[in-house]
């Protein structure tokens, strides 16, 4: 009898609206003009920075682990045509690779980063930016503005407002599913990242071959539509986000930013298959 109620209890179960295989749309998503910066430090190391998180290192071709992501390295290196080259990588392997290749009269950047996935593909983007603070060479403090390339192009038929990293193979961005005790799993099959627990305050990890192993998160559901995410490396929140469900649960905005540039909100627009 005990296993007759407990198969009905589970057939009855209807999941949640959030469920399903969600792609994003770029057109109808927004990505604002993010800042980072570049200082000389009195040790003569350098620190980059595009929010809370932050890397030292020295210009020397050598890994030097990140502070709260210790996992994770950063290689920085200038090429011979005098391009600024920086690798973070993660557990032996390349992780992202990016190229700085400043104007002539210094006031600008061309920056090509090129993210290397789990099963080794990798993306390309280009973008420029120009610079806010400091007055040469590398250091000082940029704002760049993504430009777009010919994978952001659409190119016709079903796959056309998918994200350009999804796009060859048409898996969706996000796999989200809600188990019967309320304990839900955000899952991104391009870079293996899952986010799974219950919106109800405690951290937990998120896991991922790409992922920190003491990066962190909690969730807070704020309404059946609505959840809010803190994100956090080593115990240092450094990324907030807030997911919105539509009243048709076809879609939802994921309004994503880093801990000290909340006017830099990059507003991202999924759709349900």
């Amino acid at each position: 009898m005990v296993i007759l109620l407990d198969a009905v209890a589970v057939s009855a179960y209807a999941g949640s609206p959030w469920d399903g295989l969600w792609d994003l749309e770029r057109l109808n998503s927004h990505f604002s003009a993010h800042t980072f910066s570049l200082t000389k430090l009195p040790s003569g190391m350098w620190r980059y920075g595009d929010g809370p998180s932050a890397s030292v290192f020295a210009i020397d071709g050598k890994p030097y682990s990140e502070p709260n992501a210790p996992d994770f390295t950063m290689t920085a290196r200038i090429s011979a045509t005098g391009a600024l080259e920086l690798i973070e990588s993660g557990y032996g392997r390349d992780m992202q690779r990016d190229r700085w290749e400043p104007s002539k009269d210094g006031a600008a950047l061309t920056v090509t980063r090129t993210r290397i996935y789990p099963d080794g593909r990798a993306a390309t983007s280009a973008s420029s930016a120009v610079r806010v603070a400091g007055t040469s060479g590398f250091g000082g403090t940029w704002k760049e503005v993504p430009e777009k390339s010919a994978d952001d192009v659409p190119a016709g038929g079903t796959n056309a407002n998918r994200d350009p990293e999804t796009r060859a193979d048409s898996r969706p961005y996000w796999v989200i599913s809600t188990a019967p005790d309320g304990v839900m799993s955000w899952f991104i099959p391009a870079t293996g990242e899952l986010i799974r627990g219950k919106p109800d305050g405690p951290p937990r990890p998120i896991t991922g071959p790409q992922q920190p192993s003491r990066r962190t998160f909690v969730w807070h559901s704020r309404s059946a539509h609505q959840i809010e995410f803190f994100a956090s490396d080593n115990g240092y929140l450094v990324e907030r986000a807030t997911e919105t469900l539509s009243a048709d649960g076809q879609t939802f905005t994921d309004e994503l930013w880093l801990v000290g540039h909340e006017q830099e909100k990059d507003i991202r627009v999924f759709r349900k298959r």
